[in-house]
């Protein structure tokens, strides 16, 4: 194989790789964009479960099956954005503190926030 034939063949390994690369940060950012939008969801179901609470007292209404409506609801989207945040890590190659949930490179030995020794 000639010189060039080399030339051309990294370039194309090295083209590759970066698409690949692209690609990934492509889909994090995408789930970063669904993780904001799940926990902008949330915080909604928060504000309207707070108000149908306050509305239901200062009426005299009972709240509670409304309340466990909410819960639900909200439970749900945590599930989903725990669910996309897991994607995230595998994507960006990071693992989670078991002592203060912390995302960290998986190459880490001790949690950056807590000093906690990371399991190998």
């Amino acid at each position: 194989m000639s010189s060039f034939d080399n030339i051309v063949s990294g370039a194309k390994t090295a083209a590759e790789a970066v698409g690949k690369k692209a690609t990934t940060l492509v889909d994090i950012s995408r789930m970063k964009i669904s993780a904001a939008d799940i926990r902008n969801e949330i915080n909604k179901r928060y504000e309207s479960l707070g108000r149908a609470v306050y509305n239901s007292r200062k009426d005299g209404q009972d709240f509670e099956s409304l309340a466990a409506e909410c819960e639900e609801s909200i439970d749900a989207l945590y599930d989903r954005l725990e669910r996309v945040n897991q994607k995230i890590d595998e994507l960006s190659d990071k693992n989670v503190c078991d002592s203060c949930g912390s995302r960290v490179a998986k190459d880490a030995l001790f949690c950056p926030k807590c000093g906690t020794e990371l399991n190998a």
